[in-house]
């Protein structure tokens, strides 16, 4: 896409993506031709951000490709850069055209992943504070007469010591705005552009390398820093088990990359992850890392990428959209729970950052390290051909045991009388638990009280009016909740159905969970992280802190809690339903669940005492459950990858979802089969074609669902031709929505 900056310096015209020209569904990008004014000549790179007069405005585009010649003869002046320094690459714009063309979106969306918050302003990562242009309120009031309050303002920014927003000031005093504006009038406060403090960079915590690494991790890194030393584009996949040292394998390989004067980003699935891992990675790095999640403010997160972008900061730390950090020189990309699929992107552009690493890591020529103590299937895949180096680290750290793994199967507990959730087993072990002082970790991957309220007399489920999905009872505030449309209503006293008033709830989320904790421990310590839990800013990293120190006694949570978690006093696991994915119309369903038994198990037995792990289910003989509790992945991805095979899913086949939205029903399904017969025409036998059908949840938000299911070769022609089809398609207003996902994560 881009041409040489070198050919090009005295080109007089660019062409420029412009963002206010993305619209539609259209995966088409328009580009616009402008001249360079003179005095831009030889100035302006591939990758600047520049203001261009589009229509009757003055827009932001990004320059894609440097022209000797127009595509036209009428061409408008651009009107000025953003910022000196091109915010990207030509590297970065060629991604951007990749991911466009290989997932199928607009290239301006992509971009937009790569740029800070609010890259068309003049921030920087800065902002405007005040400070005092004086040293004492006695000295000022005798040359100028101040009012009570505006004294109490000047004491409060010198007590400060630090710049201070005009907010804050007005807060600490209690005062107006208008009185702090009457300081800055007097010239007695002035504003000064500062770099947003980050909370990212609060941590003091020191984390120093071991005396010496294991013999495993020293196996590990003497095949991966060669790689680096080279500045090879290699691929390894270290799969190690869970508390084998892959944190401390990351931090070794990080640690050559920046003596080689080269970058490095590290990218982990979950927010909830990131607290722990900031620490250890600043507590190796210091200032060196910058990290980048969405629980920082917009302008806490600019600072941090431009900090990166000007080589303040060389280590990127942050979950899957870290994978676009301007890191410049980039000598090593890590993913840690490589598998999990919180790298797909859910809106566009619908990336996963693995394969977006992958790209990256050739563009750059480094090394891209995998870790996982459940690689992906379609990881372990690519490392059993030969596509990939596998590494291993079999062993825990200090030879320290794999926690004893027992499956309960509910159903006996249920015939033997026990209505509880806790099995007989587990209760026990529990409260064996709180008498040595030692903690557990309850695991349900469902949030909520009850997942349904039922009526005992005509069997009726209540579900959401605008979602064909039951309503989930929620104890905090007493009312019924859908997880899609987050539609909301008190419980009903009677039902809608048949009148009946004997309406019971059944199933259990993690709320109730930990109410019959606390009903059965009552002297017990408890804390619950899901998604309700963490709606609350700052609740992951507090709930982490507050379970590390010990001063909880008992965590119940979702997935959240499942991975990453490195808690020494947790010897005991418990996982109250195995089999809330087992059932999903999804072909990872198995998959999944081996790999979040397997994972949650690993939180027991970190440290110096044995762990134990306890499996509830009603389908103790099901193979992820079985081979799970063994511990036995071989055997496990062995047989799932025969049953892909056969039934034609990645890794053997590659997936393309089309998902239509929209009403009346009968018009998105018009809309599918209509556009099943365009593709067909143009892709013929090449790829196979299912549906369309409704999808497993059919209606959310009032938009009836269907969806196309496309599975073979998708690339090249076939890619190129399906993209032309989604191109040439008439969409109006009142049409269904189309998404297209490729290699899809989530078929619901």
């Amino acid at each position: 896409m881009t041409e040489s900056n070198e050919e090009s310096s005295d080109c007089r015209y660019v062409r420029v993506l412009v963002d206010a020209a993305l619209g539609g569904s259209s995966s088409k990008p328009r580009l616009f031709d402008y001249e360079i004014p003179d005095e831009l000549v030889g100035t302006v790179r591939v990758g600047h951000i520049v203001t261009v007069p589009f229509g009757r405005r003055k827009v932001a585009g990004c320059i894609v490709q440097l022209r000797n010649e127009p595509a036209v003869s009428d061409t408008r002046r651009v009107s000025g850069l953003v910022m000196n320094e091109p915010h990207l690459t030509a590297d970065d714009v060629d991604l951007a055209f990749w991911i466009a063309s290989h997932y199928l979106c607009h290239p301006a969306l992509a971009l937009r992943a790569m740029l800070p918050p609010d890259f068309a302003s003049e921030s920087r990562g800065t902002e405007r504070r005040l400070v005092p242009s004086v040293q004492s309120p006695e000295r000022v009031a005798a040359e100028i007469t101040l009012s009570d309050k505006q004294k109490q303002v000047l004491l409060a920014a010198l007590r400060l010591g630090v710049p201070a927003t005009r907010a804050r000031l007005c807060r600490r005093t209690g005062v107006s705005g208008s009185v702090v504006d009457a300081l800055i009038q007097k010239g007695i406060l002035h504003w000064r552009e500062v770099e947003c403090s980050s909370r990212a960079r609060e941590t003091e915590y020191q984390y120093a390398p071991p005396d010496q690494l294991t013999d495993d991790q020293a196996a590990v890194m003497a095949e991966i820093k060669p790689a680096i030393l080279r500045g090879e584009s290699e691929e390894f996949l270290l799969h190690g088990v869970t508390s084998s040292g892959k944190t401390e394998v990351y931090l070794q390989a990080i640690a050559v990359a920046l003596g080689e004067d080269c970058s490095a980003i590290l990218m982990v699935p979950e927010i909830s992850l990131t607290p722990q891992m900031v620490a250890r990675v600043r507590g190796r790095f210091g200032d060196r890392v910058a990290v980048l999640h969405s629980e920082l403010t917009r302008k806490e997160r600019a600072a941090e990428w431009y900090r990166l972008h000007r080589g303040d900061a060389d280590v990127a730390l942050g979950p899957r959209s870290a994978v676009f950090a301007p890191c410049r020189n980039l000598g090593l990309i890590v993913l840690d729970e490589e598998h999990d699929p919180a790298y797909k992107q859910g809106s566009p552009p619908r990336y996963h950052a693995r394969k977006v690493a992958r790209r990256r890591a050739a563009q750059a020529g480094c090394p891209l390290l995998l870790g996982s103590a459940t690689p992906g299937l379609e990881s372990y895949h690519r490392a059993s051909s030969g596509a990939s180096s596998h590494l291993s680290l079999p062993r825990r750290i200090d030879g320290r045991a794999m926690p004893k793994v027992g499956v309960v199967d509910m159903r006996e507990e249920w015939a033997a009388g026990n209505r509880s959730i806790f099995s007989r087993g587990l209760h026990r072990a529990i409260l064996q638990r709180l008498r040595r002082g030692e903690q557990s970790v309850l695991f349900l991957n469902r949030r909520g009280y009850s997942s349904f309220l039922l009526c005992s007399d005509c069997g009726e489920v209540i579900q959401c009016l605008h979602c064909n999905v039951t309503m989930t009872y929620h104890r905090r505030g007493e009312g019924l909740r859908c997880h899609y449309c987050d539609r909301r209503i008190p419980v009903p006293t009677q039902c809608s159905s048949c009148s009946g008033h004997r309406l019971v709830r059944r199933g259990s989320g993690t709320q109730k969970v930990e109410a019959a904790v606390h009903a059965a421990f009552p002297g017990a310590s408890v804390a619950r992280l899901d998604t309700d839990a963490a709606r609350i800013k700052g609740t992951r990293s507090r709930v982490y802190q507050d379970f590390a120190r010990g001063d909880v006694d008992i965590l119940v949570g979702t997935q959240m809690v499942a991975k990453g978690w490195d808690v020494p006093g947790v010897t005991l696991v418990g996982v109250i339903d195995a089999d809330t994915a087992l059932n999903f119309p999804d072909f990872r369903s198995a998959e999944s669940t081996f790999q979040l038994l397997l994972q949650v198990s690993g939180r027991a037995g970190r440290g110096d005492r044995s762990g134990e792990v306890i499996i509830q289910t009603v389908a103790p003989g099901h193979p992820a459950v079985e081979m799970a509790a063994a511990g036995d992945l071989d055997a496990f991805y062995q047989s799932e990858l025969q049953e892909r095979k056969q039934a034609g899913y990645p890794p053997f086949k590659a997936l393309v979802r089309l998902l239509f939205r929209g009403r009346p029903e009968a018009r998105v399904q018009f809309w599918a089969q209509d556009l099943r017969r365009r593709i067909e025409e143009v892709i013929g036998d090449r790829v196979q074609v299912v549906g369309p059908a409704p999808a497993p949840i059919d209606r959310i938000k009032d938009n009836y669902r269907w969806h196309l299911l496309l599975k073979g070769d998708l690339a090249g022609e076939s890619l190129a031709g399906l993209r032309e089809v989604l191109q040439n398609v008439p969409v109006g207003s009142q049409d269904p929505r189309v998404a297209v996902d490729v290699d899809p994560v989530n078929m619901l």
